[in-house]
C-alpha cells in the first residue's frame, strides 16, 4: 500500500487548459478562492466596509476612488457619475464642480485620473478633467486649469512634468488614434498650455499610424518612459528633447491592450502585466512574454462576456505580490470573477469578486478618543489609531460602499466557499529519481488520506474522494466528511475504486494547504 506524499502546493497553481490527468500531481484542476504563499495555498481574506460611513450616506454610488497623501493627513477621493467627493477621515464631502454642473461618466470603466505634481486629477472621459487645487473638504473641484475648450480625452495621464491626454475628441470629433501633451509645468503647478502650434512651448500633438492596430486605450510609466496601448499594438513614448520633445517607437506590433483599465504595474516597479485581446502579458520594456500560455489562455477569453469585456479591469495587491484581472463571466453586465496572478511564485488561482473598481493607498483607522479613554495610561493597551498602508480599497455601487481588501473572514458580512479540487490523479509512487510514477490501467483505491492543514489556521473543512474510470471521465464522488486540522490527523471512508482519484477540499472556514498524503491500494485491471 503505497503512501503519496503531494508537498509543495504552491508551485503550479489552478491549470484549465490540460486535463487532469496530464497535470503534475501538485497542480489543482480548480481553486477558487484561495491564493498562494509560503509553500502552500490559503483560503482569502474577504473584505469589510472602510473609509467611514458604508452605505455613503449620499445618493450617488462610488465608482471611483484615488488615495491622496496629504502632508498632515491622508484624503481619498472618490467618485460616481455625476459628482465627485473626499473623504477627510471622518466624513465625506462633496466637491462636484461649482460651475459647469455635474458630471457624465458613462460607467467606472470611464473615469480615470493621475497626481501630478501632487495635484489629483480625474477625467470622466465626457467632460474637462478636474483638479483639487488644495487639500481641503471645502475646496471644489475645477476644470483642469488651461485645458483647450472643445478637447475631451478618454483617458488623462502623467509623464515626468507632462500631462498625456490619450484618445481625443476635438470638437465634436473622434480622434481615436491620437494624443497630446502639454507644455512642461513648473514643479507644483499644471501646466501652462496645451498649445501645440506656439513655438515658443513644447506642448505637441501625434497620430500614431498604424489604424489597423485599434484605438488607443490606455497608457502608463514604466522605467521612465510611457507605453501607450493601442488595441492590437503597444507604443513606447520616449523623451528625447530639442524641437520634437518626444520620440515614438512600436515596442509590440501584435498584441494590445483589451480595454482601458486593464494594465498596472507590478509591486517591484519592474513589470507592465496587462491583459490584451486573448492573453495576458508581462513586459519589462525590453522581452514582453505570454502568461496563460498552456495554462489558461483558451478557459479565461472563453469566460469572459463579448458584449461587457470592457468593464475589465487590472490591478496590483504589492503585499501579496499579486496582479489581479477582473471581468466579467459569459451573461454578466460588470465584474464578477478575478483571475490572480503571483508574480513571485508565477502562480494563477481565481476568485469570485463583486466590485468595479480597485485602488492602493493608505486606510487610516480611528482608534480610542480621549471621550472613550477610562483607563490610566500605564493601563491603556489600545491604539489610538491604526495605519494601514499599501491596502487595496474596492468599490461597490451596488451596495454603496467603499471595501477594505484582504481583511476579516467574510465579504461585507456574507460567508463564501474557498474550493480546492484535483481530479484525474493516477499516480502510485516515484521513480529513485523523484519523477512520478502513472499508472492509468489499474484500478485504485484510497484508503486514507492526511490532510496537511495548519492546525490553529481554521475550522473544520470538508473533504471528499472521488474516482474516475475513464481518462478525463465524470467522477463517482463519496459523500463529504468534516476533518478538523485542530483535532484530526487523517480522513477514513474514502473507498471506492477507478482508474484516477479526485480529491477536494472547501469550506466556508479560513484554512490553509501545505500537503496531503494518499493511501493509495492498487487493485486489478478490470
Amino acid at each position: 500500500m503505497p503512501e503519496i506524499d503531494i508537498n509543495d502546493l504552491s508551485s503550479i497553481g489552478v491549470i484549465q487548459d490540460q486535463p487532469g490527468y496530464q497535470l503534475p500531481p501538485e497542480a489543482w484542476t480548480t481553486m477558487n478562492n484561495f491564493r498562494v504563499t509560503g509553500g502552500g495555498v490559503e483560503k482569502l481574506p474577504g473584505w469589510t466596509p472602510t473609509l467611514g460611513t458604508n452605505p455613503r450616506t449620499s445618493s450617488d454610488t462610488p465608482l471611483f476612488t484615488m488615495y491622496v497623501s496629504g502632508p498632515t493627513q491622508a484624503w481619498w477621493l472618490w467618485a460616481s457619475n455625476a459628482h465627485m467627493y473626499v473623504f477627510d477621515g471622518v466624513n465625506d464631502t462633496d466637491i462636484t464642480r461649482a460651475v459647469g454642473g455635474n458630471y457624465n461618466a458613462a460607467d467606472a470603466f470611464a473615469l480615470n485620473g493621475t497626481i501630478f505634481q501632487g495635484i489629483p486629477i480625474i477625467n470622466t472621459g465626457s467632460d474637462k478633467p478636474q483638479f483639487w487645487a488644495t487639500y481641503s473638504a471645502g475646496q471644489k473641484m475645477q476644470d483642469l486649469t488651461n485645458w483647450p475648450a472643445t478637447l475631451l480625452c478618454r483617458v488623462i495621464r502623467s509623464f515626468k512634468s507632462y500631462l498625456v491626454a490619450l484618445n481625443l475628441t476635438t470638437g465634436g470629433v473622434a480622434q481615436p488614434h491620437n494624443l497630446r501633451w502639454s507644455t512642461a509645468a513648473v514643479p507644483g503647478s499644471l501646466p501652462a498650455t496645451w498649445d501645440f502650434t506656439d513655438p515658443t512651448q513644447d506642448a505637441g500633438v501625434t497620430s500614431l499610424p498604424d489604424v489597423a492596430s485599434g484605438q488607443i486605450m490606455d497608457g502608463m510609466e514604466l522605467g521612465g518612459q510611457f507605453y501607450i496601448y493601442k488595441e492590437n499594438a503597444v507604443w513606447r513614448m520616449q523623451f528625447i528633447g530639442g524641437r520634437f520633445i518626444f520620440g515614438f517607437f512600436t515596442f509590440l506590433e501584435n498584441a494590445g491592450l483589451l480595454s482601458t483599465r486593464c494594465v498596472d504595474t507590478t509591486g517591484d516597479g519592474l513589470w507592465h502585466v496587462f491583459a490584451s485581446q486573448d492573453d495576458i502579458i508581462r513586459h519589462n520594456g525590453v522581452t514582453a512574454e505570454s502568461l496563460l500560455s498552456k495554462r489558461l489562455r483558451r478557459y479565461l477569453f472563453n469566460q469572459i462576456d463579448p458584449a461587457h469585456y470592457n468593464t475589465s479591469f487590472m490591478f496590483g495587491n504589492p503585499v501579496y505580490d499579486e496582479m489581479w484581472f477582473c471581468y466579467p463571466t459569459v451573461g454578466a453586465l460588470e465584474p464578477t470573477r478575478a483571475l490572480i496572478w503571483n508574480y513571485k511564485y508565477n502562480v494563477f488561482t481565481e476568485a469570485d469578486i463583486d466590485f468595479r473598481h480597485a485602488s492602493i493607498g493608505t486606510v487610516q483607522t480611528a482608534g480610542v478618543t480621549w471621550a472613550q479613554q477610562t483607563l490610566n495610561w500605564n493601563q491603556d493597551t489600545a491604539d489610538w489609531a491604526n495605519s494601514k498602508r499599501r491596502r487595496i480599497v474596492l468599490s461597490n455601487p451596488t451596495t454603496k460602499k467603499l471595501l477594505l481588501l484582504d481583511d476579516g473572514t467574510a465579504r461585507d458580512g456574507v460567508a463564501f466557499n474557498g474550493l480546492l479540487q484535483r481530479l484525474g490523479l493516477s499516480i502510485i509512487g516515484r521513480k529513485r529519481n523523484g519523477e512520478w510514477i502513472e499508472d492509468f490501467q489499474h484500478r485504485k483505491m484510497v484508503q486514507m488520506l492526511w490532510p496537511k492543514f495548519q492546525a490553529n489556521s481554521g475550522q473544520p473543512v470538508n473533504v471528499r474522494v472521488g474516482y474516475q474510470q475513464t481518462v478525463n471521465g465524470g467522477v463517482a464522488w463519496n459523500g463529504y466528511q468534516t476533518f478538523d486540522p485542530n483535532t484530526q490527523v487523517f480522513v477514513q471512508g474514502c473507498e471506492g475504486d477507478g482508474r484516477s482519484v479526485a480529491v477536494e477540499f472547501n469550506s466556508n472556514n479560513f484554512f490553509r494547504a501545505d500537503g496531503y498524503k494518499l493511501a493509495i491500494v492498487k487493485q486489478g485491471m478490470y
